[in-house]
């Protein structure tokens, strides 16, 4: 369905992935994930994060506190669970939107996506021409997928929990218990794929605050801005027993990925 709606934005596909191709590649990305984390980082470290000049992914409801800090992001990977008026006004104002869709959204696809500006749509699924697969299942996990196949050369994760609390920026139904142990397991899920691509690919990643993933080095705030080219591959070196960094760490890098061949 996704395949026959954006259809006849078809052409604008290559230059969209064409500017993540620019973003990314070799970028220390900054990755904003809905934990309940998130707010607090931002009102402690938003001058940071935007003098970095790093580019910025942000996780679905994200995007509102991004804006709410100031902050566009560049990238916006969602499944049209988060705050609709402002991903509708990020993506106007330039954000790339990688936009999911799945079993649960399509009507929600349907409605929103004549409003929004540089769509890149994705699946879970069977990728087709038009549609990518660049892996991942949670909108978090999913911008550490993104930011691994364009080739960044780390990504900083910001407000990417992956406890045992859902954030106020992740759902507005999880409050109620049923939505709540539902995000949970898909948490859980998201967790143990983004702890495997960061191992498969050894994208070195970084955080301020405490992630339970094993591959993630825990940094002070006034060490973001140190982590750019050579920078962060002794840190990350330094901090995986003296192994080696893989070379061309990532996935598969530049527009064709996660496209169906032919």
């Amino acid at each position: 369905m996704l395949h026959k709606l954006f259809q006849p934005r078809a052409a604008e596909l290559g230059g969209l992935l064409e500017r993540l191709q620019t973003l990314i590649r070799s970028a220390t990305v900054l990755v904003f994930g809905c934990g309940p984390s998130l707010d607090g980082q931002l009102r402690r470290l938003a001058a940071t994060f935007r003098a970095s000049g790093f580019p910025k992914i942000a996780a679905d409801g994200a995007t509102s506190a991004l804006l709410e800090a100031g902050i566009r992001p560049d990238v916006i990977v969602t499944d049209l669970d988060g705050n609709m008026a402002d991903i509708v006004e990020a993506s106007r104002s330039g954000s790339v939107v990688v936009l999911h869709a799945h079993g649960d959204n399509l009507e929600k696809v349907s409605l929103w996506l004549p409003k929004l500006a540089n769509v890149v749509p994705v699946t879970q699924t069977e990728p087709t021409t038009v549609v990518r697969n660049f892996g991942g299942f949670t909108d978090g996990d999913k911008c550490i997928f993104l930011a691994a196949a364009f080739g960044a050369g780390a990504v900083i994760l910001v407000g990417m929990d992956f406890g045992t609390r859902v954030g106020r920026r992740s759902d507005p139904f999880a409050s109620k218990r049923p939505f709540r142990e539902r995000k949970l397991a898909k948490l859980a899920i998201g967790r143990q794929l983004a702890e495997e691509i960061l191992r498969r690919t050894r994208l070195p990643a970084y955080s301020v605050t405490p992630v339970p993933l094993s591959p993630v080095i825990r940094i002070d705030p006034q060490e973001i801005a140190q982590l750019s080219g050579a920078t962060h591959n002794e840190k990350f070196e330094k901090n995986q027993n003296g192994g080696t960094r893989a070379r061309g760490h990532h996935i598969r890098d530049g527009p064709d990925y996660g496209r169906r061949p032919g």
